[in-house]
Order: C-alpha cells, then structure tokens, then sequence
C-alpha cells in the first residue's frame, strides 16, 4: 500500500487541496495521471467516494434553521447538503411529514391536505438548467405551500457531502483523524487510474477497507457521540452500558 516519492511524509496535518494533489503525484512515483483526470480530479473523486463508503458522523452538521417564503412550494437546502438527519417544525403548532416524491406528488395532485398544521415534505433535485452549468443545490418541498414568510419555520440536521476542492489553499470539510485514511484513499484512486494491470481502484479500496488506518478512523468517529440517543420514556441508551438486572436477575422482563 505504501509506496512512491518520500515527500509525502513531509505533509502537516491539516492537509490543503494543494498537498492533497501532492500526494496523487507522490503515490505515481512523481509522475501525472492521465492528463484528462488531472490532480484535482483524483483527488475530489476520491473524496467523494470516500464520504460515501461509510455513515460517517463528523459528516453530521450543526442544527440548520429554514425559513419559509410566502407562496413559495419549496426551500433551497445548502449546497453541501447530503442527507437528511433530522427535520423538525420550529414550534409545537408546527410540525413536517418527510415522504417519498411519489407519495407527495400524489397527494398534491389529488389535492390531499395533511390534518392540522403538517407540512409534508420530501427532498428533490432540481433540473440541471444547462450541460455547462453544475447541478444546482437540492431544494426541500413543501405541501400546503406556505401563504406567509416564516423565519426558522423548520430546524434541519443533515450530513454534509464532500464539498469539491478548487483552490490550492482551501481545506477539505474533514476532521483531522480522517486525513491518514482520505491520504490513502487518494493514494489507491490514483495508482487505480495508473496501474490497474497491478490491481483495480476498486480492489485497492476492498484492502484498505480492511486495514488498521480505516479502523482507527471508524472507531474514532464513532466515539464522536456516546450514546445512541432517546429511545423513550426519556431514556438514553449508552454504548457499552447494559442495564445489570436483566443478567443478575433471571425474572428481569422490559418495564
């Protein structure tokens, strides 16, 4: 796995795009990759790939608040937005439904209202307007269309997605025990664009999927938050915590 140009023990944590593409360069033995991928694209590829091969939770963002537009059917969600967490009405009269966009054009179109004052909601990506343009930002629509403009009508959490790297001084959206495993991640697209007859990108990837440096980032996000939340009545599940009845006690039944 560990193989190229001795520079790239020389990065410092936290890592820019520019050292980033340094390290694409390091893993080929100093040369280039095909000159129609280029640095930067193995290296947003790679990191986009990477953000999905796994439920990371430092991808979990801050609690978002999304304000209504007045005869407006839909919000635009933020532009690293990756998958809906959690999505909450910002008052107890006001509350959201998430369905599938088959299950909320159908409503729309037979005209179905939800009870009281329930907003169904599902997560859409608008038409690329152009071949030449990215595809703009998902957008979050709403039914009823809100009639008023509402500050913070909603409270949202989501996980981010990868945000592609353009600048060489710009840092990726990444904690920093991640970084060993996205260097090697990098490492494996690049020598997989490159070498394949010395085994596939993919095959690369399947053999650090099962090495140290992807366990220790697992582990180390995985301890982001110790427990798994409400499960309730008001309790709270904690890893690695057992309630010490249900085995002292044979006649231990759930309350």
């Amino acid at each position: 796995m560990l193989r190229g140009n001795p520079e790239r023990l020389d990065f410092i944590m936290a890592l820019p795009y520019l050292d980033l593409q340094k390290i694409v360069r390091s893993a080929l033995g100093g040369g280039a990759p095909d000159t129609n991928i280029g640095f930067g694209n193995v290296v947003n590829m790679a990191g986009r790939d990477l953000w999905n091969a796994h439920q990371w939770n430092h991808r979990i963002r801050s609690r978002s608040s999304l304000n209504f537009t007045a005869a407006q059917a839909y919000i635009t969600l933020p532009t690293d937005f990756g998958t809906m967490e959690s999505l909450k009405g910002s008052t107890i009269t006001r509350s959201t439904l998430l369905v599938t966009p088959a299950t909320f054009d159908e409503n729309v179109a037979n005209g179905i209202l939800p009870e009281g004052f329930v907003y169904m909601c599902c997560v859409t990506q608008p038409t690329q307007t152009s071949a030449t343009t990215a595809m703009g930002a998902p957008r979050l629509e709403l039914y009823p269309t809100p009639t008023a403009s509402v500050t913070a009508a909603l409270y949202m959490r989501y996980r981010a997605q990868w945000v592609n790297l353009s600048a060489d001084a710009s840092y990726p959206n990444v904690r920093e025990f991640m970084e060993p495993l996205l260097c090697e991640w990098i490492r494996c697209w690049a020598m997989g664009f490159t070498e394949e007859d010395k085994g596939s990108t993919a095959q690369r990837l399947n053999d650090l999927r099962q090495s140290s440096i992807w366990d220790a980032a697992v582990n180390e996000d995985g301890l982001i938050q110790g427990d798994y939340g409400i499960i309730g009545n008001g309790q709270v599940q904690c890893i690695g915590a057992e309630p010490i009845d249900m085995f002292d006690n044979p006649s231990y039944t759930n309350p």
